[in-house]
């Protein structure tokens, strides 16, 4: 490869993560700036700050941004076909994959935290802000269905598509790890690396449409209704009901990956530069910047032990 063609590749990398650098700004200053004005509109309850108007309100315009850069056309044309279906079984497969790739994070997180503890430090912050349910309908709404719709359209949609022409491996691992990263947390980087695997082939092979709508099932499912249902039922039954659904989704997930096993690692090997690429894409300007402003971001949730 000639010189000026990395440097065009390069150049197309720095965009995006520049695109994804403004976006994580504008989104904070936006967030900051209604919270500060509908202070004085809204009765100031106990849960006020749990609210998700704000973040239903700049997500939703964050996203415009990315509509006006790649174009309606684009979206029209590259992000919203449909490219097969997808059966009730199969949606259940990736649901359970999505477990499987919960209940491992799990065992990361708990690696990640004695790393933290070895240097007097503790990650239970970040703990209790990834697993902490919605305390009022705007941020129920917000976390069930916004932020999956957004997250969706920007990460599996602007993000992938933009990136697919160099590689669909490298398209899948890039937009997953700017995914993960823009979580700021390391509670939950380890499980949206792994989302963001699942959701980004699911809109590769399927639809948007579809990894819309798993995302929007595990937020709704796993990360709302769920352990409010457990909360109410008595401690055996809820037990019982939590171990069943969760290995029942855990099997289920072992055992496709199982299955395609085989095809996954085809598709691994056949796909050429993927480490040259992600070290580009990673040591462009703007993707220095969102980097380490992500990993600024999470390193500031650890609290002294």
């Amino acid at each position: 490869m000639d010189r000026q063609t990395k440097k065009w590749i390069k150049h197309e990398f720095n965009k995006i993560s520049g695109m994804l650098f403004l976006y994580k700004i504008l989104f904070n200053l936006l967030v900051s700036f209604m919270i500060m004005l509908l202070y004085n509109f809204l009765p100031h309850t106990d849960n006020f700050l749990e609210g998700g108007i704000w973040y239903l309100i700049s997500s939703l315009l964050c996203l415009g941004i990315f509509i006006l850069w790649k174009k309606p056309d684009f979206f029209k044309t590259q992000i919203l076909p449909v490219h097969s279906k997808m059966s009730a079984g199969k949606f259940l497969c990736f649901l359970g994959l999505f477990m499987l790739m919960q209940y491992i994070s799990s065992y990361m997180y708990v690696f990640l935290e004695m790393l933290a503890n070895h240097f007097g430090l503790s990650l239970s912050n970040s703990l209790e802000a990834a697993t902490g349910n919605s305390l009022t309908l705007s941020m129920f709404l917000y976390s069930a269905f916004a932020a999956p719709l957004v997250e969706e359209f920007i990460f599996r949609g602007a993000v992938l598509k933009s990136l697919e022409s160099f590689g669909k491996w490298f398209a899948l691992l890039a937009s997953s790890l700017v995914f993960a990263l823009m979580h700021s947390n390391f509670a939950q980087i380890p499980f949206a690396m792994g989302a963001g695997l699942i959701l980004g082939y699911i809109a590769m092979e399927y639809s948007i449409w579809h990894s819309i709508l798993l995302h929007i099932a595990n937020n709704m499912i796993f990360g709302e209704l769920l352990p409010k249902l457990l909360g109410v039922l008595p401690a055996a039954a809820s037990n019982m009901l939590d171990i069943l659904i969760t290995n029942g989704l855990i099997l289920i997930g072992i055992i496709f990956l199982l299955r395609k096993s085989k095809n996954i690692s085809c598709f691994i090997r056949s796909q050429n530069m993927t480490g040259r690429l992600l070290l580009w894409y990673f040591t462009t300007v703007f993707g220095i910047l969102f980097t380490a402003s992500s990993l600024w971001s999470a390193c500031s949730q650890m609290i002294p032990l």
